[in-house]
């Protein structure tokens, strides 16, 4: 979006204008918990010629806790009941002179529920009907947004591996394994073609919880103690922010009127284990996970407990297995130890003070150890607490307030237990990672505030997000150092062509801090016309710190950064600019509730990543100097020599070449612009089929440029960089757009007792630059003439699942997913750098990005002619179009033995990748490497888990 340029002083008097504004809504407002994490009841009643009944007393009784909550129909003969809690409902309707009618509903997390009541005249009569029993399928008839939900019949009964249980999203439509190197934190999950670190958004029980550098959630939830998740994705109110594309919304259980609870046990071992395709012995391996719940009531139709533990123990082996004609195979393929341990535990507390008023306080705690003997491995602890409190209270019959307050600490470290120097050659890197150790612990206090008010056909809804973020950063970035290879030649002072190309050195260990404040505000207006509904919404966020523009100033007043003030502003303003706009239509074409045509059409900004800001003042006040003298790098592999014989303060004094990494005058959020166009269908036998259109434009996506390169390269002695005081300026702005177009269909079936899904995405996602995650782009004059742009790495053209659950005779039950989905490109690079800028993810002229695992003739000629420029074998197509992809079925079968009306235990084997398919990661894309095109890593081989589950 379009960045607001002002004075610092008139840029903090709007934004204290801004602030106090938004604060006196909250205060206004209060006291109000964010309403995603509940359900909504909407209807209305008529009598028998189809008149309105105002006045109709209608009680909703919950029919697990047996908390009551009253509403009268207004003079329309609407009523709308919103935070409802997610479950089964009783629903009695009474006026005098009427009959009485009574409904079942079953409500789940984010759903809008739709109910006609009639009343027939006689108040002998009664009727009684059951709507949206649980297992039903039923579709929306009033939101134009896309969404589906996960049972908790799902996450009970299907095969869940390691139970991480947002895997189990990957059966929606737009869902998939993530890339392997987005999913260190979390669920391995990714929607839609986005980059999950700024686009992608997971709520628990009302409160974000995602990862402020990775995106992916921070914290597991044991699966027992999840009641059900709706994933909405590319299409939602503006309630929702800060994700571009899906947003996962979870809702915990709660305790009901009676004592209930389990405990589970899982465990796995070598022994049933098939044998990886790239290890030569079936490794040791073994795991164990055991977990119980117990809730109930601590004053029946009141107040209600819950909680949950879990701990899981695992013991397995890194297998490396580089082709033997990797010149580093020898020393680093192997089997190495690796373990992993984790505690997850649970407490809730509902108390219903009134019919008026309802609380709720939960705990969430997670406590994460992975433990690697490979030197090169990235290890990773994680502790982890949340509380969350929320506030709902009913002022009328058409208003009720919403409001939570969450204050969570996370403590995120990463390291290696190698201390070498990092090598990195075209083959192969090996050493210290240059930005580990580090650790991230983080504070964050949140508040979410919602108004409801239903006048007439109008059921609106408006409120507040306020979230301040406390993020420090512990890191030793480049402390031990990084040669850079062109060539995997082993190194010879006498043969220029072995030295290194570049060598990177940081001046050690430190501590830094940022802090910043999270606003939003919305409005969101559905309005019933007829058989139509259209959704109106409209949001707007800002961030108060997203371009550290204090730290920058400081830099610019500072003596050793003479210059810099030719590259940032200090006078740079913020993007204020993120109004975000959403409007949507939903067509109930008959009235009848089974058929629905819908679509719409939104603006939705994305997250802000402060990893930008926090690694700009590591790199930036620290020492970190950039070496591209071959009269030093000649030196290798004695750093002092490569100093010149000084320290690195001194040397950065004297030579200069000091490297900095900044948030740049451009940088905004993200946005998206969301397009959607589909029908959702009730067929006979409990049968729906959803059939969707989307068109997204991802734009701003931020990625990092090198600012300090003259016009024209290479980089020489005579063709210096225009700051010679400074080495790389790396830039983080918003210069990448990205479009994602797609066909999104489900189809869902119950019969007998069996429940069916089935979904299928057929998608193509499109992007000019480099991903969030690069420095810098990689053709900065134009040399090669392909401009980063092509495929992007997230895309997965087509995706197709299917989920049974069946029971069978004698109490036995089998649950099965089948998986089947096309992988994701990989991008082919020359390995070496070309153009002298100091960044060795080149490509060959005319190359596109992310070229492998598609056929191209043109891709395959230019990456022959330049194999045979460096007297390297040609490939065939064939290797070019090797791709990872999956191709699994899971299965399990459960034998169920009950003890009693309320006890009983299940057994159960489960089997993931039943038929042993060998689903390979993609091949090496380096194209100078011996290991090109060469697959050296694949998923896991079948792998068998029991266990058994005892429910009281």
């Amino acid at each position: 979006m379009e960045t607001v340029s002002m004075g610092i002083s008139n840029l903090r008097a709007r934004v204290r204008r801004l602030v106090l504004t938004v604060s006196a809504l909250v205060f206004l407002l209060l006291p109000a918990l964010t309403s995603a994490q509940t359900a909504e009841l909407r209807g209305t009643v008529t009598d028998s010629t189809g008149g309105a009944l105002p006045g109709v007393a209608i009680m909703i009784r919950n029919e697990a806790t047996g908390v009551e909550r009253p509403v009268v129909t207004d003079e329309a003969g609407a009523f709308r009941l919103p935070a409802m809690q997610p479950g089964p409902y009783a629903i009695e309707s009474s006026l005098m002179g009427f009959g009485t009618e009574k409904r079942r509903v079953n409500l789940t997390v984010g759903q809008v529920a739709e109910l006609k009541i009639r009343l027939s005249l006689g108040a002998l009569e009664e009727s009684v009907q059951v709507v949206g029993a649980a297992g039903a399928v039923d579709i929306e008839t009033s939101k134009s947004g896309l969404s589906a939900v996960v049972s908790h019949e799902q996450l009970s009964e299907l095969p869940v591996l390691n139970r991480g249980f947002v895997g189990l999203a990957q059966l929606l439509p737009g869902g998939g394994p993530a890339r392997t190197a987005d999913s260190r934190f979390g669920i391995n999950t990714a929607f839609g073609g986005s980059n999950v670190r700024s686009m992608y958004s997971m709520q628990i029980d009302g409160g974000n919880m995602d990862h402020p550098i990775y995106g992916f959630a921070i914290v597991n939830v044991s699966q027992d103690a999840v009641q059900e998740f709706r994933v909405l994705r590319n299409q939602y109110d503006a309630e929702y922010s800060r994700a571009g594309t899906a947003v996962v919304n979870v809702v915990t259980r709660s305790g009901t009127n009676q004592f209930r609870g389990q405990a589970s046990y899982f465990g796995r071992d070598d022994k049933l284990n098939a044998k990886n395709s790239f290890a030569r012995v079936k490794p040791p391996f073994d795991s164990a996970r055991v977990s119980g719940t117990l809730g109930g009531p601590i004053v029946p139709n009141k107040a209600f407990f819950f909680g949950a533990i879990e701990y899981n123990q695992q013991n397995s082996v890194r297998i490396i297995a580089l082709p033997t004609v990797n010149p580093f195979a020898a020393q680093f393929n192997g089997v190495y130890d690796n373990g992993s341990r984790a505690k997850l535990g649970q407490a809730k507390v509902d108390y219903t003070v009134n019919p008026h008023h309802a609380l709720t306080v939960r705990y969430l705690y997670d406590n994460d150890d992975i433990v690697e003997d490979y030197g090169l491995a990235e290890n990773t602890a994680l502790d982890f607490n949340d509380v969350s409190a929320s506030w709902n209270w009913t002022l009328g019959g058409s208003m009720l307030n919403n409001f939570v307050a969450q204050v969570f600490s996370q403590d995120t470290q990463r390291f290696q237990l190698t201390t070498d120097t990092q090598v990195s050659r075209p083959s192969f890197t090996s050493g210290r990672s240059p930005n580990l150790p580090q650790g991230f612990p983080r504070k964050r206090y949140a508040v979410n505030d919602t108004f409801f008010w239903s006048p007439g056909r109008h059921a609106t809804k408006f409120g507040v997000r306020m979230a301040y973020e406390d993020l420090s950063y512990n890191a030793d970035y480049y402390g031990a150092g990084v040669w850079q290879f062109n060539t995997d030649v082993p190194f010879d002072k006498n043969n220029s062509a072995t030295w290194p190309t570049k060598f990177t050195i940081g001046s050690g260990p430190a501590t830094k801090n940022y802090r910043n404040t999270e606003w939003g505000i919305f409005a969101q207006d559905d309005v019933r016309l007829g058989n139509l509904t259209v959704n109106l919404g409209i949001r707007y966020d800002f961030d108060t710190n997203l371009r550290s523009n204090a730290f920058i100033a400081s830099l610019i007043a500072n003596p050793q950064f003479v210059g810099l003030d030719r590259l940032v502003k200090a006078n740079r303003g913020n993007d204020l600019n993120n109004i975000q706009p959403r409007g949507g239509f939903a067509w109930d074409t008959r009235g009848d509730g089974k058929t629905v045509i819908r679509g719409g059409y939104g603006l939705y900004s994305g997250r802000n990543r402060p990893w930008f800001n926090i690694r700009g003042d590591v790199v930036s006040t620290q020492f970190t100097a950039e070496i591209s003298d071959p009269a030093l790098l000649q030196n290798f592999p004695d750093q002092r020599a490569a100093l010149g014989g000084r320290t690195l303060e001194d040397f950065i004094k004297t030579a200069g070449n000091r490297a900095l990494y900044l948030p740049g005058d451009d940088l905004s959020l993200p946005y998206v612009r969301s397009a959607t166009l589909g029908m959702a269908k009730l067929l006979p036998g409990q049968t729906t089929l959803e059939v969707d259109f989307i068109h997204q434009e991802q734009r701003d996506l931020q990625t990092g440029r090198d600012a300090n390169l003259p016009k024209a390269g290479p980089l020489t002695a005579t063709n210096p960089r225009p700051f010679r005081q400074f080495s790389s300026v790396t830039l983080i702005n918003s210069l990448t757009n990205s479009n994602y177009d797609a066909l999104q269909a489900q189809l869902r079936k119950r019969y007998k007792g069996t429940t069916w899904q089935v979904s299928y995405t057929l998608a193509k996602s499109i992007s000019d630059n480099t991903n969030d995650n690069a420095s810098t782009n990689t053709d900065p004059w134009n040399t090669f003439g392909n401009n980063d742009k092509g495929l992007d790495e997230n895309d997965r053209r087509q995706a197709l699942s299917v989920s049974v659950i069946a029971p069978l005779p004698w109490k036995i039950q089998l649950a099965t997913i089948v998986s089947l989905r096309n992988g994701n490109p990989w991008d082919v690079t020359a390995g070496v750098d070309l153009d002298r800028d100091g960044n060795t993810q080149d490509r060959p002229a005319g190359l596109v990005k992310n070229a492998g695992g598609t056929r191209s003739e043109t891709n395959l000629a230019i990456i022959n002619a330049f194999r045979q420029s460096r007297s390297l074998a040609p490939i065939t197509m064939e290797q070019l179009i090797r791709t990872s992809g999956d191709r699994v079925i899971d299965l399990r079968a459960t034998k169920a033995f009950s003890l009693s009306s309320h006890k009983r235990v299940d057994v159960f084997v489960e089997a993931y990748n039943l038929l042993n398919a060998v689903n390979f990661e993609n091949p090496s894309g380096t194209i100078s490497s011996a290991s090109f095109t060469v697959y050296t890593t694949a998923r896991d081989a079948r792998q068998i888990q029991w266990g058994a589950r005892f429910q009281f």
